[in-house]
């Protein structure tokens, strides 16, 4: 099992409700971030029906559709450290930096909700571009999701844990 928690202080307020965490579908959950804000959340493996961690053997948690408004408004970043690879597709609309063990991935391109995905099986070619994957090799993990300042209605980050996403990827 997964278990997603929020780091150190966090609070839901303005239009940043419990209602926008959860899932999309089977395959891919979501959390939220207000613009303006940076938001930690621990990425807790457990075996299932125990608080017992377990270390997932060959697992990619992929995050989905890093995009942003128009004109650069409420820019998306996701930053985790310790991952053993992160992977992007040849043709990426994401920017990757590095500092020591953390990566970060931050969103170039506008996008809407309209163009999320809702299958990773059937992902476009565009759906691709905008997805990082971790190599995750412990039992937990935090990242780091940030919304750049412009702009007042809280993202939506989009995640999945699926080996097909990092399939169609390419190092």
């Amino acid at each position: 099992d997964l278990i997603v928690t929020p780091s150190g202080d966090f609070e839901c307020s303005g239009k940043l409700d419990s209602s926008k965490f959860g899932a999309k579908n089977a395959q891919i959950g979501i959390l939220s971030v207000n613009g303006g804000t940076t938001q930690a959340f621990e990425f807790k493996f457990v075996q299932h029906g125990t608080e017992n961690p377990v270390t997932p053997q060959n697992l990619m948690m992929s995050f989905l559709d890093l995009d942003q408004g128009k004109k650069g408004k409420q820019r998306e970043s996701v930053e985790i450290c310790g991952a053993a690879d992160a992977i992007v597709t040849d043709d990426t609309e994401i920017e990757i930096s590095t500092s020591g063990d953390c990566v970060k991935a931050m969103s170039t391109t506008a996008g809407t909700g309209k163009d999320n995905p809702d299958n990773l099986e059937d992902m476009s070619q565009v759906q691709r571009a905008r997805t990082i994957a971790y190599k995750i090799n412990s039992a937990s993990f935090t990242a780091t999701l940030g919304v750049a300042k412009k702009g007042h209605t809280p993202r939506r980050f989009n995640f999945a844990g699926h080996p097909s996403v990092a399939c169609v990827l390419k190092a």
